[in-house]
């Protein structure tokens, strides 16, 4: 579990580092908003701003195959095939799994996100302090 809150974090960070250096005129926390609205929404135009292609590394492999229907025999071995690879996140990757990537826990997880207390406070409910 700790391995698959790790790569959804690097994910995290990676989106907003990317987006933050092509948006100058925005804070952080629209950002944050956009890319958590277009990941809630399935808008994978909107979501792959926020990458940079190709996302080296096995990682998100790993995770996705935790969010594979049991009986999706086809689609574990295609992700188990790009793990044991250790293939990069292409954008045609990024289509093709953007489901198992973002499960629905973790988009039920972020979309509690209170962005208000975030921006404000820095954090949300019991989480520590962020810079920036």
């Amino acid at each position: 579990m700790k391995h698959s809150f790790l790569c959804l974090a690097f994910l995290l960070l990676t989106a907003t580092c990317v987006f933050s250096q092509t948006t100058k005129d925005s804070t952080w926390i629209e950002q944050f908003k956009i890319f958590r609205d277009g990941i809630y929404h399935h808008d994978k135009e909107t979501v792959k701003q926020f990458f940079d292609f190709p996302i080296k590394g096995d990682y998100c492999w790993s995770y996705a195959r935790m969010n594979i229907a049991n009986d999706d025999k086809a689609t574990d071995n295609a992700l188990q095939k790009l793990e044991k690879n250790i293939s990069p996140l292409t954008e045609k990757l990024f289509d093709l799994y953007f489901d198992q990537i973002f499960s629905k826990e973790f988009i039920s997880s972020l979309i509690k996100i209170k962005t208000k207390e975030l921006f404000q406070k820095k954090r949300n409910r019991n989480t520590r302090t962020i810079s920036g």
